[in-house]
């Protein structure tokens, strides 16, 4: 088996596998809880899928892959328009801080009253129930941006692909379930592989070479 053959597998079994996963330990075992299938999609998502996506996204727009594409949520950022992965960067950040004021500063958070963060507990227990609605909507939102991100992605990996066989890709209700899918992020690989497969026919199969140079992606330094 070739190179080529190896990487196609690899897409197939990675979407295969989450899916298969999802079903047989949704529905047949007990035994393990469906956190622990969600975490374990995620993890796929974030330290394989996510990270392939990034080094061929770098690759076609002429940019060298670096071992940031491995850093959780960082590696979504590199990607993202540059206005969307910087009100994602803040957006993260309040999620983090409202976390730790929640868990903190509750009564029966022993790190607050080990660590005596007074303030914390004050304002956990003055404004708790709405910290916990405010951390739930920027949750939603920070998804939903992030959903918006990947589209932006697609769309761009698209018109690659477009620009490179001439082929016109017609709405269809594949594409459309694609889209959405972005919003759910238990099923969000499945639109991811869908884009991964795209980018590795282009970078490796098709030798794709773009025309224009594209700056869009955000950098930090």
């Amino acid at each position: 088996m070739n190179k080529k053959d190896k990487d196609n597998m690899l897409i197939l079994g990675t979407l295969v596998g989450c899916i298969l996963l999802f079903f047989f330990f949704n529905f047949i075992t007990k035994k393990i809880y469906f956190i622990v299938l969600v975490g374990i999609i995620l993890a796929v998502q974030t330290f394989i899928i996510i990270p392939a996506i990034c080094k061929y996204y770098y690759e076609l727009n002429g940019l060298k892959p670096g071992y940031d594409r491995f850093i959780p949520l960082y590696q979504e950022l590199t990607i993202f328009p540059e206005a969307l992965a910087k009100s994602l960067a803040v957006m993260w950040a309040g999620t983090a801080i409202l976390f730790l004021i929640i868990t903190l500063g509750s009564k029966s958070g022993v790190l607050g009253t080990v660590f005596s963060l007074q303030i914390i507990i004050n304002i956990e227990n003055a404004f708790g129930d709405t910290l916990a609605n405010i951390l739930a909507l920027v949750l939603i939102i920070s998804n939903f941006a992030t959903g918006a991100g990947f589209m932006h992605v697609r769309k761009d990996v698209m018109r690659m692909d477009v620009d490179f066989s001439g082929r016109v890709n017609r709405r269809s209700i594949v594409e459309v379930l694609y889209y959405v899918a972005l919003y759910i992020p238990v099923f969000r690989c499945v639109t991811l592989c869908n884009i991964w497969n795209t980018l590795l026919r282009l970078a490796k199969l098709n030798k794709y070479k773009p025309t224009v140079e594209n700056t869009d992606l955000y950098e930090d330094d």
